[in-house]
């Protein structure tokens, strides 16, 4: 099974180290540099839709990858910690995150100096348990935390992650600008994902679109009226495509359809502690040069990449570009 964010895991740790309600970074002036980093693409291929990616951090001054989540708080992994002689301390909040059999998820938290796009900035983190990490966490996460003093581009196609100061003027007319409601759980958007209007949020570290309880109800997908889609189950996740009329709608003119879509959460029992259950992650993001600016309340829609081409039979596995040197080059300010 593909990169399923866990959404009520990240939203306990995000609730209980968010350092307020909201967050209103305040805006720089443009003209300032920018920086450019390359990404790797972690547990997938470059022809996959939901591929996700890692950057390049150091962590109490060991280099590392985490992934590119942007969701909820930043965290480690138990190894990864140990490695970077961090000090995991027992926590009484993550102690009642359990998995199925009643056993903890995570070992505790510490504090970390963590340096990314040129800042370091000092976080309280969760520590998860080795064996609850998925592939692309073996490391570490970036979450909201981190990445939310910037605003940052994602241009898939590359893969790279560009980073300039909150404010920073477009240097082109973007395809579309959705507003955003920001806050320490994320990055929120109203679109219509299937016809019906909702707060999804940005899941660059997942691969699906995903629906929990509410958009559910919301398509009538527990009535008992027959449901015409090839639903997959895989454990407590359900799985369908999205295909013609279907589709997830970003702008009037962006409307996008042929995702895989997780069905998540319980719909008969929904836990009223989460506050993110729906979201669009990676089979939407990937298809699109996208910018995020947190305090402008923006997701601009910069530019639509091509599909990755199949890859052929006997094809080699391209090798990651070096994250040693991050380019800089100067951002412009044609479009407000």
């Amino acid at each position: 099974m593909r990169r399923l964010l866990p959404t009520t895991l990240l939203l306990i740790c995000s609730t209980a180290f968010a350092d307020s309600p909201d967050f209103h970074p305040r805006p720089q002036r443009p003209n300032s540099r920018e920086q450019v980093i390359r990404m790797k693409i972690v547990d997938s291929v470059p022809e996959d839709p939901g591929r996700v990616f890692s950057v390049p951090v150091v962590c109490n001054e060991r280099e590392g990858d985490f992934e590119l989540s942007c969701t909820g708080t930043s965290r480690l992994s138990e190894h990864f910690a140990k490695k970077c002689d961090a000090d995991v301390l027992p926590d009484e909040q993550l102690a009642h995150v359990l998995d199925p059999d009643g056993n903890p998820e995570y070992a505790g938290s510490t504090t970390i100096l963590l340096r990314f796009g040129g800042r370091e900035q000092r976080l309280h983190v969760p520590v998860m348990k080795d064996q609850y990490c998925q592939t692309p966490e073996k490391q570490g996460v970036l979450g909201c935390d981190a990445i939310r003093a910037f605003q940052w581009e994602v241009d898939p196609s590359v893969p790279s992650l560009t980073l300039r100061p909150l404010g920073t003027y477009p240097a082109r007319k973007p395809l579309a600008i959705i507003p955003l409601r920001v806050t320490p759980d994320g990055y929120f958007a109203n679109v219509k994902v299937r016809n019906v209007r909702t707060s999804v949020a940005l899941l660059p570290g997942g691969s699906y679109v995903q629906a929990g309880p509410k958009l559910q109800h919301q398509w009538d997908l527990n009535s008992g009226k027959p449901l015409e889609l090839d639903v997959k189950r895989f454990s407590s996740v359900r799985l369908f495509h999205f295909k013609g009329e279907d589709a997830v709608e970003l702008a009037k003119d962006i409307r996008e359809t042929d995702l895989t879509v997780a069905l998540v959460g319980d719909p008969r029992h929904p836990d009223p502690a989460m506050v993110i259950d729906s979201g669009i992650g990676q089979c939407v993001l990937n298809r699109f040069v996208y910018c995020v600016d947190g305090s402008r309340g923006q997701l601009r829609i910069m530019a639509r990449v091509p599909a990755p081409a199949p890859r052929p039979a006997n094809a080699t596995p391209a090798q990651p570009a070096s994250h040693d040197q991050p380019a800089t080059r100067q951002a412009g300010e044609a479009y407000q």
